[in-house]
């Protein structure tokens, strides 16, 4: 049951992030300056690639966990000592909320407007990062 507390606890934070952005709506106005095809780009690549540099830091981090967990729903996201869980879970929040502003403002305006699709390729890339993570630093990774 321990570990099924964790899942619960994941999933109403995708719930509940999902819920707001539905009430918040669509998005109706452009960033300035507005998102193209290259920042979306640059967004998913800052993903992948800013992950790895965060990455880097916590695995000279003598503070850091001796092993990092992979990747699981039924672990604690908020253990400092696995930073993993942590980008794990955020990925999944990027991916939840930004999917449903994404599709509010496709369905409610004719033009669609990129920027909804910023954060969703953000989290794209943060999960690409964290599975690329589990190659770039399999030695501290605890093998399962």
């Amino acid at each position: 049951m321990k570990n099924n507390k964790w899942l619960l606890v994941r999933l109403g934070l995708l719930l509940a992030s999902a819920v707001m952005y539905a009430i918040l709506g669509p998005l109706s106005e452009h960033a300035s300056p507005p998102i193209d095809a290259i920042a979306l780009m640059v967004g998913f690549l800052f993903g992948i690639i800013g992950l790895q540099f965060v990455l880097a830091i916590q695995f000279k981090n003598k503070n850091s966990a001796e092993f990092w967990e992979p990747p699981s729903w039924n672990a604690n996201p908020f253990q400092m000592k696995q930073p993993i869980q942590c980008f794990h879970l955020g990925a999944w929040l990027f991916l939840t909320s930004s999917s449903v502003t994404a599709l509010l403002t496709w369905h409610n305006n004719p033009k669609f407007i990129l920027d909804a699709l910023m954060p969703l390729v953000i989290g794209v890339g943060l999960l690409i990062g964290v599975h690329l993570s589990r190659l770039l630093f399999r030695s501290k990774y605890k093998h399962v």
